[in-house]
């Protein structure tokens, strides 16, 4: 059995957790002795690693969407959706590599025509769900908008996508909520599908003993980590942090912020250095690090999230979390426990930082740690790979 992983990044041009999630599967598959590759994409004009020869790298002007003019984009994204020059590569990919499986991720980038190759091979496709791209270009949908899925070119789009991705074997999504946004819209009617929750790091399980000690600790500190954009709400929690300092000035707390994107000059210009704090873009262990010596993650995000993977990793390192009420969020909070609040509603969130805060004092509080190997990137493989009987 030869596996065959399609993802429109990889490391070193990873972004988000999608990555994170491939390079486990990719790693586990390789440790069962499973052959296994990854077709991902690179810039045009940066030369692709050459240390793993089961990795293919395409060329794609994907990376360079963001500075593409907005007028512009809609001819990108035409030209991506029906790219045959990649429909005919990663078909003769897997031809050439004698796949059995595909597992499919964010293909943006790649071209939905990808499914079709697939196909033409006679290979078993299961296409894992991350966001809403096969609903609306930009993947994002963001509270208060949410019409931009039903704009008569948003329909024509989804139309196109329905049919690429009919033959798909399984569906897997990590939320219930992303997959019924596909459902009413009339995706995957002749495929399986599945919910299965995104998998946890394994060291990161092995190597967290349970406990969340923090008892000698004297501030009480928030944390933010993920992408400093506008659709995550970051400068809407710094500036609702800071009325919350004004109505509490006696309170111990801080806020962290951990990430990058293109509003980190503005987070610059909001932060003091003592009671919010931006700590820039981290390795993913720093940030796991810092993340451990922290007591609650706050996540204010005005974007539909399918299933956050700080959620994930919070809830292992003991933090509580306040979250918005928005897309699969609260499917999580029901399994690890948190606060909700409104989305863009700054009292709602001042009013949960400061019950989390005079209330959360249970520092060094047991996990039960057998929960999270319900997670681990094994039990994601297995579940796939038995949804096709294997």
């Amino acid at each position: 059995m030869k596996i065959a992983l399609i993802n429109n990044l990889y490391y070193p041009f990873n972004k988000g957790g999608t990555e994170h999630i491939v390079e486990m599967c990719y790693q586990e598959l390789k440790r069962k002795n499973i052959e296994v590759i990854i077709i991902t994409t690179k810039p045009y004009f940066k030369k692709a690693p050459g240390a793993d020869k089961n990795i293919y790298y395409l060329n794609s002007g994907y990376h360079f969407l963001g500075v593409i003019p907005t007028w512009l984009r809609l001819f990108w994204h035409i030209v991506d959706t029906f790219n045959f020059k990649k429909f005919f590569q990663i078909k003769k990919i897997l031809k050439k590599e004698n796949i059995d499986i595909v597992i499919t991720h964010n293909l943006k980038g790649i071209g939905f025509l990808t499914p079709l190759a697939i196909k033409k091979r006679g290979i078993k496709h299961i296409h894992t769900l991350h966001d809403i791209q096969l609903l609306h270009p930009s993947g994002l949908m963001i509270y208060k908008k949410e019409k931009i899925i039903n704009s008569q070119l948003a329909k024509l789009y989804q139309k196109f996508n329905i049919l690429f991705f009919s033959h798909c074997h399984t569906v897997v999504s990590p939320s219930n909520w992303l997959l019924k946004l596909h459902e009413n819209k009339l995706f995957f009617s002749s495929c399986n599908k599945k919910k299965v929750l995104n998998p946890i790091p394994k060291k990161l399980i092995n190597n967290n003993n349970g406990q969340n000690n923090k008892k000698s600790k004297q501030m009480f500190d928030f944390i933010y980590s993920g992408q400093i954009e506008s659709q995550k709400a970051v400068l809407f929690l710094v500036d609702t942090f800071k009325e919350y300092l004004k109505l509490h000035p006696q309170a111990k707390t801080r806020l962290l912020l951990v990430g990058g994107g293109t509003k980190e000059a503005e987070i610059k210009k909001r932060e003091d250095g003592k009671s919010i704090i931006f700590k820039g873009k981290m390795e993913r262990q720093g940030s796991l690090n810092l993340m451990e010596k922290s007591d609650c993650l706050i996540l204010p995000s005005l974007c539909y999230e399918n299933s956050p993977t700080a959620i994930y990793e919070a809830s292992l390192v003991g933090l509580s979390i306040i979250a918005s009420n928005i897309g699969g969020v609260p499917e999580l909070i029901d399994i690890f426990g948190g606060k909700l609040f409104k989305p863009g509603d700054s009292q709602d969130l001042i009013d949960k930082i400061k019950k989390t805060a005079e209330a959360d004092n249970n520092f060094g509080k047991e996990k039960d740690i057998k929960k999270f190997q319900l997670f681990s990137t094994q039990k994601y493989i297995q579940k796939l790979l038995q949804e096709i009987n294997i």
